[in-house]
């Protein structure tokens, strides 16, 4: 399957070095490590490579750990330090979230965000496990530098968030596109779109 036109492809990848090839396959990349941990910060080490060589924006992930989003103040600064590092060498774009009493951390959020402005911020799956992913998505429209936010819809799978998707991708503020995710692979991500109609959706196989 090719590109299409209506919606954007997002690979979600670990080993940006030996896919940097099939880049051009898809509209734009999350970069991480450790997908076995469901992605961590990736090796500065080949920052310079695939900024170089990707022909697709490339997403960073700033997560410096496994396990929950709840991060202390030692923790988001470090985040930061490492975010701007990647600034140094062009990145602008990056994925990031974190969880405080049970909803997401906006003073974390908007730090980060300030710090590395202007810059494209991506929520990630950290508002799945919101205890109310509606309301946090209201407040994340009124922080200037979200653009996308990731999520199955507080599901396992988007098929099983399906509902949920749906009521987010409506009521998204203007200029935050909700990216769907959870087992949407190349062969299955059209009849995703079918059935919710957004304009990217994310995957490790989407190549």
């Amino acid at each position: 399957m090719l590109k299409n036109e209506n919606y954007r492809l997002e690979w979600c990848i670990d080993d940006a070095i030996t896919s940097l090839p099939h880049f051009d396959k898809v509209d734009q990349v999350e970069w991480c490590s450790r997908l076995d941990l469901d992605g961590l910060t990736p090796d500065f080490t080949f920052a310079q490579q695939v900024i170089t060589q990707s022909p697709v924006p490339v997403k960073v992930m700033l997560r410096n750990r496994g396990g929950d989003f709840i991060y202390g103040d030692k923790e988001i600064d470090d985040l930061i330090e490492t975010g701007l590092k990647f600034r140094e060498l062009g990145y602008d774009r990056f994925v990031f979230g974190a969880i405080r009493h049970g909803r997401l951390d906006m003073e974390a959020i908007v730090k980060v965000v300030d710090a590395l402005d202007p810059a494209h911020i991506c929520i990630h799956k950290a508002i799945d496990v919101s205890t109310d992913i509606l309301a946090d998505l209201v407040l994340l429209g009124e922080i200037r530098g979200i653009n996308e936010i990731l999520t199955s819809g507080g599901a396992a799978t988007a098929m099983q968030g399906l509902e949920m998707l749906k009521a987010m991708h409506k009521e998204a503020a203007v200029g935050i596109d909700i990216i769907g995710a959870g087992k949407i692979t190349r062969e299955n991500v059209a009849q995703h779109h079918e059935l919710l109609g957004l304009k990217a959706y994310h995957g490790k196989r989407m190549v």
